[in-house]
């Protein structure tokens, strides 16, 4: 009989959130069809019982109309289990499997080998010490059941700068958080929780607050749809626009010609919106590229005054000016002071960073950074025919 497949998940030892550990394991570790399939099994009629037959039930009716062969071609070669390469396994997640009574595993390990040749099974345990624990709650004739393999999660910080990086320091997408809303979100996730299904939560919410609660929400749109929709502003939304202090504000600063007419003038006021909002669609593209750049460069810096994480020079970016800062004066400072080698590598890596679809103002930075290096180069050979 073919032994049942596990693996083993060490990743909790480093991680103190179980909750967001096991979200990620669902996600690495097997497909959408197996997920739907433990799914079921879990939100099923609970008034039934879900023994290991119920399973065998389900994943009869679940396949079989893609089950064509007979029951002596579904045998393996060692005598039992079926073609996991056609059949979608059912994946049972052990999480925190040291709170489990030993004599409770064994049994049920034992019993469900007895349905391998039937249905396909894959273990994963969550193991918060070490992996000696499976040995330690396992006998030898128990876990020789069992094929089992060893895998490290990636931490939830990883996921979260992830999240962070494809959906908010995108200029792909037009919603951004504020300081406070983004810190706040960040202190939750680092001191609380260390959760990313939380984090992406509170993003959900406060996009539903912001689109819910704003009457010219809509404005937070692409490029492309930006210009029809503030010609379809009604005077009332224009009015709204105008109280706004950050637009209070720009009129402040122009011209007092200008001012009477952008007060007073809707579609004076609405040509401005459009031009103020391109600017910021403009401002978002080249700020990203440049700030992946500004990292690379501080976040090796001793005591990393800007942050060592590229979320914590984000963060210090929305908060204020960032290079009107004394931690930004304090960097370049350093970065001064930085060997030829040091310098030339941190290029090295600005210049891998920047891509092809950089916008049109910022098309020669991979060019100059290149100019940049053989500057340094030729220095190089220069020293050499001196010495």
């Amino acid at each position: 009989m073919s032994s049942l497949h596990t693996v083993i998940d060490a990743s909790c030892i480093e991680r103190s959130d179980k909750s967001s550990y096991s979200d990620v394991s669902c996600k690495e570790h097997y497909d959408k069809s197996s997920y739907s399939d433990v799914s079921c099994i879990e939100h099923s009629d609970k008034s039934s019982y879900s023994d290991v037959s119920y399973m065998e039930h389900f994943d009869k009716s679940s396949y079989s109309d893609t089950n064509k062969s007979s029951p002596k071609k579904r045998k393996s070669l060692g005598g039992g289990s079926k073609d996991l390469g056609q059949y979608p396994p059912i994946v049972i997640l052990f999480e925190d499997l040291e709170s489990f009574l030993p004599h409770v595993l064994q049994d049920y390990i034992s019993i469900c080998r007895n349905y391998i040749g039937e249905i396909p099974l894959v273990f994963v345990f969550g193991i918060a010490t070490s992996v000696s624990a499976v040995h330690r709650l396992l006998p030898n004739a128990v876990s020789s059941m069992l094929c089992m393999e060893k895998f490290q999660a990636p931490p939830s910080t990883e996921y979260l700068n992830m999240v962070i990086n494809q959906i908010l320091m995108t200029s792909q997408y037009p919603f951004k958080l504020g300081s406070k809303v983004f810190q706040l979100l960040l202190d939750i996730f680092l001191y609380h929780d260390f959760s990313v299904l939380n984090f992406i939560k509170g993003l959900q919410f406060a996009m539903m607050d912001h689109f819910f609660t704003n009457p010219v929400s809509h404005l937070c749109c692409s490029m492309e749809e930006l210009e029809d929709r503030v010609t379809s502003l009604k005077p009332k939304e224009v009015e709204q626009v105008r109280r706004l202090m950050s637009f209070r504000g720009f009129v402040e600063g122009c011209p007092p010609s200008k001012q009477e007419n952008m007060l007073l003038n809707d579609k004076v006021t609405k040509s401005e919106f459009v031009v103020l909002l391109r600017r910021i669609h403009n401002y978002h593209s080249h700020l990203y590229p440049v700030l992946k750049c500004l990292h690379i460069m501080v976040s090796k810096i001793p005591k990393h005054p800007l942050g060592k994480q590229l979320r914590e020079v984000y963060s210090r970016l929305l908060k204020s000016f960032i290079c009107d800062t004394e931690d930004y004066k304090e960097c370049v400072e350093l970065l001064r002071m930085t060997s030829k080698d040091e310098l030339m590598d941190l290029l090295q890596q600005c210049r891998s960073s920047l891509t092809e679809d950089l916008p049109p103002d910022l098309s020669t930075l991979p060019s100059d950074l290149d100019a940049l290096l053989d500057r340094f180069l030729k220095i190089d050979g220069q020293i050499h025919r001196q010495t």
